[in-house]
């Protein structure tokens, strides 16, 4: 069984909102900082490297990355690219 890990691209208002919603649902969150190295813990929020984010299994999880405007991707393979997740406009009769 996979689970979810949300990573939030940098920090600002925007995504302490983001990453606060995440955590009110029960969901892992990690945000993204290189002044970091490995993990580490800041208000009330973890704060890891990139590396530790590729470093992941995927075969254990399934990474979510949300990079500013902060829409939803999800890495592919490991590698940078990631693939977005789009929403087709609802259409109207």
């Amino acid at each position: 069984m996979r689970f979810n890990v949300h990573v939030i691209m940098g920090l600002n208002d925007d995504s302490v909102e983001l990453a606060n919603k995440l955590k009110e649902n029960y969901e892992v969150v990690y945000i993204c900082d290189d002044s970091v190295d490995g993990l580490e813990k800041r208000d009330d929020f973890f704060h890891v490297h990139e590396d530790f984010i590729h470093a992941m299994d995927p075969l254990l999880t399934k990474v979510i990355v949300y990079e500013p405007p902060y829409k939803t991707g999800k890495i592919v393979n490991k590698s940078r690219s990631f693939v977005m997740e789009r929403k087709s406009p609802v259409e109207e009769d």
